[in-house]
């Protein structure tokens, strides 16, 4: 693994899952849309919440463990129509909407979101964007591989 810190027994899904080891980093993207769909399946009732929950929770542990000090969402295939290898560091935007969709949707599910005061998330928003890492730079539309 690129990250030590990164613990394969927590639920993230390989770039391929027929073949777990051709590309050995974890995908955080596609983990974090299993976890959305997982946490909106148990919110919409379609899903036993005493099965399904725990994955959801081990799910959003292995993506938060994906996500380095500055914010910066790590272990992102960028735009591929199959497996292959990635640098696990590439900061690639989509990866980090899909962990934004994923944690919406846990607090959501949990009825956290009720509990949030608009004007103090707000605040807090102002306050990590001048730290928040430019990926503009990165990615121009279309998004692709640079070649």
């Amino acid at each position: 693994m690129a990250d030590a810190d990164f613990d394969e027994s927590l639920a993230v899904i390989q770039d391929s899952l027929k073949d777990p080891k051709q590309v050995p980093e974890p995908e955080t993207s596609g983990s974090a849309l299993f976890t959305f769909a997982l946490a909106r399946g148990v919110r919409d009732g379609l899903l036993d919440r005493a099965v399904y929950w725990p994955v959801v929770e081990r799910g959003w542990k292995a993506i938060r463990s994906t996500v380095d000090k500055s914010g910066a969402v790590k272990y992102v295939q960028g735009p591929a129509g199959e497996p292959k290898a990635f640098d696990p560091t590439a900061h690639v935007a989509f990866g980090t909407g899909a962990v934004l969709m994923a944690g919406a949707e846990i607090l959501r599910t949990v009825d956290a979101a009720a509990n949030v005061d608009p004007a103090m998330l707000r605040e807090e928003a102002e306050r990590l964007v001048p730290t928040a890492p430019d990926l503009s730079a990165i990615c121009k539309h279309p998004c692709g591989p640079k070649k």
